[in-house]
């Protein structure tokens, strides 16, 4: 049986973990199914198992962020083989193509950090400075350790900026949705109803989500504002404190709560600064629900703008305000994007996804992949 080692500084349990934990989870299993066996390679997180196997998946958890799980993952590589290893890459690779000479490596990739980076967690100036040196470090990672490797992406925004770094084997392969059954009893609250579903972080525009949606408040005593997702805590209570009192925070929910919810509201607002893809905006698509949000790369692959949501420049809220007014009062122009959306939506299955990946892995296990 062929063996095959993820490298993810988060894995499903992780705190941080997202959307691109959850795609990689579904390829895994496919991967398993396959006939492949499986080890997902994770740091370390106080009370959670260092080694346990969920889903069918075994998980490794060794190290803290940032550097010692990479070091970690270099001593696991020392006494252990493995037929393929799976770099996916948050920011900070594994470096794997520096001291893998004969083992097969796949990047794994949704996104670059690019302008993401100057919104790390760490004071200033420590802040400043961690941010100047991803920015200026990101691109020579990438030339000279990584030109050489083939890469899976999951959208031709994120291709293109790969390309631009000279690394020129890239295969991309869009996310899935997986739409539960009861899609069909979802139908929208009484009053307008906007929802911000994700990450509580400064890179996916939160803050411009409680801009926003105050501001609609004051206009709109009958509206609903929703915000979904979790994020730390000391962060969470300083969003809570600039909401007005309308805005509803919901924390973490459950896959058949979110699109519950995300089927009741009229419009997902998502001013992400950077996406790999934007999965949230097929899944909100899914149960007709359209996306306000930023031209921005990943929001361009998945919304398609005037059709399934609308797009506007990057932190002008008030275009979104505006276009989220546009929506409200034409219902039919309304009407025709929730059947555009629920149309878009239906092109991602898992189905092709899986397929595809499975068949790029045992390409590059086999070295036919060139």
């Amino acid at each position: 049986m062929k063996k095959i080692l993820i490298l993810n500084w988060r894995d499903p349990k992780h705190p941080n973990a997202g959307g691109a934990e959850q795609a990689t989870m579904i390829h895994a299993q496919a991967w398993k199914k396959a006939g492949y066996d499986i080890t997902w390679f994770s740091s370390h997180v106080d009370g959670l198992a260092q080694t346990e196997t969920y889903k069918g998946i075994k998980i490794i958890r060794r190290g803290y962020l940032v550097f010692l799980v990479q070091w970690e993952a270099f001593k696991h590589l020392q006494n252990n083989t493995y037929d393929l290893v799976v770099d996916q890459i948050h920011g900070l690779p594994f470096f794997t193509p520096l001291y893998l000479k004969s083992t097969p490596v796949l990047a794994y990739i949704h996104e670059l950090s690019k302008e993401v980076v100057w919104h790390n967690p760490y004071p200033f100036p420590l802040n400043t400075i961690v941010g100047a040196l991803a920015r200026l470090l990101e691109p020579i990672i990438f030339f000279l350790i990584y030109k050489n490797t083939q890469f899976m992406t999951v959208s031709n925004s994120t291709k293109k900026e790969l390309e631009s770094l000279g690394i020129n084997k890239i295969s991309v392969i869009e996310n899935g949705v997986t739409i539960p059954e009861t899609i069909a009893k979802y139908r929208k609250e009484t009053d307008t109803t906007l929802i911000y579903l994700g990450a509580l972080a400064k890179d996916k525009g939160v803050e411009d989500v409680i801009d926003i949606f105050n501001r609609l408040s004051l206009a709109h005593k009958n509206w609903n504002f929703w915000i979904v997702g979790k994020g730390e805590e000391k962060y969470r209570r300083y969003l809570s404190q600039e909401a007005t009192k309308g805005i509803k925070f919901f924390g973490y929910v459950s896959e058949s709560r979110k699109f519950e919810l995300l089927g009741k509201a009229h419009i997902l607002i998502n001013p992400s600064i950077r996406e790999g893809w934007g999965l949230v905006n097929i899944e909100a698509n899914s149960v007709g629900t359209p996306v306000i949000g930023y031209k921005v790369t990943g929001m361009v692959d998945s919304v398609i703008d005037t059709r399934t949501g609308i797009l506007v420049k990057k932190h002008d809220t008030k275009s979104i305000i505006k276009a989220i007014n546009v929506l409200v009062n034409n219902k039919d122009r309304y009407n025709t994007m929730v059947i555009d959306c629920r149309k878009h939506a239906k092109k991602f299955t898992w189905k092709n996804s899986i397929n595809c990946s499975t068949i790029l892995i045992k390409e590059v296990i086999n070295g036919s992949k060139k």
